[in-house]
């Protein structure tokens, strides 16, 4: 029992002793910030990536959040000490508004098998007057998704979503619909002021749904960047035994 005690202690130590003899990876820059762009401009950004360890580095996947961010790199060996670049290509086209695109980099680091870059800022349009747009109302929300799993079929969901306005007047909520009539909903106020936030409140009646279904809820308000935002519902119903 002892000497079984005694292997159960010892075996941290040689998992430590292995990840610190191999490789380490380390990006000292995580997060670019484009500013502000115009619809169809394509922007790079190189990440450098280096191998703090002491065996080769191997960078087995690189996958980005959407297709309309390219990404590669100059070596996927690295020897310890030694770095390579990452770059990301951003292509705006027909895009509009926030962005915020995600680079997983996927090595050999026991440690950290998953390094996540990101490149945020905001896209306009060709003929917006970015300034004066500047200066207006924005409608910020925490997500664009909401999900719910293993729901009861003739459940009531209730929830809310927040509304945020992030902008320098006061922002007008002038409708919020729903694609489906099982989804009701409505805001606690209907102008917000600037830095100041409100709520849509949510209700679902899953008598009428089956299986997994999405459903959209357009927001449309007086923001001149992104007017009819678009929140959509995950709803996964239980199957019945």
């Amino acid at each position: 029992m002892k000497l079984i005690l005694k292997i159960l202690l010892l075996i941290p130590f040689f998992v430590f002793a292995q990840d610190s003899d191999g490789p380490r990876i380390r990006a000292w820059i995580r997060d670019w910030d484009f500013g502000d762009i115009r619809e169809g401009e394509i922007i790079s950004h190189n990440f450098k990536i280096k191998n703090i360890g002491k065996k080769d580095l191997v960078i087995e996947k690189i996958r980005s959040s959407c297709g309309c961010t390219a990404t590669n790199a100059s070596k996927s060996i690295i020897p310890p000490g030694d770095s390579t670049i990452i770059r990301a290509e951003f292509n705006s086209t027909n895009r509009k508004g926030p962005q915020k695109k995600e680079i997983d980099v996927f090595t050999n680091d026991a440690s950290f098998p998953k390094l996540k870059l990101t490149i945020h800022g905001t896209v306009y349009g060709k003929n917006d007057n970015i300034e004066l747009i500047k200066k207006g109302p924005r409608l910020q929300l925490r997500s664009n998704q909401i999900r719910f799993q293993d729901v009861k079929k003739g459940e009531i969901i209730e929830t809310k979503i927040d509304l945020k306005n992030t902008g320098k007047k006061p922002l007008i909520i002038a409708e919020i619909k729903s694609s489906c009539d099982c989804i009701k909903v409505f805001a606690d106020k209907y102008q917000i002021q600037p830095n100041e936030m409100g709520s849509a409140f949510i209700k679902i009646d899953t008598s009428k749904l089956q299986g997994t279904v999405a459903r959209t809820i357009v927001i449309r308000s007086n923001d001149p960047i992104d007017p009819n935002q678009v929140v959509t519902a995950f709803i996964s119903l239980k199957k019945d035994k």
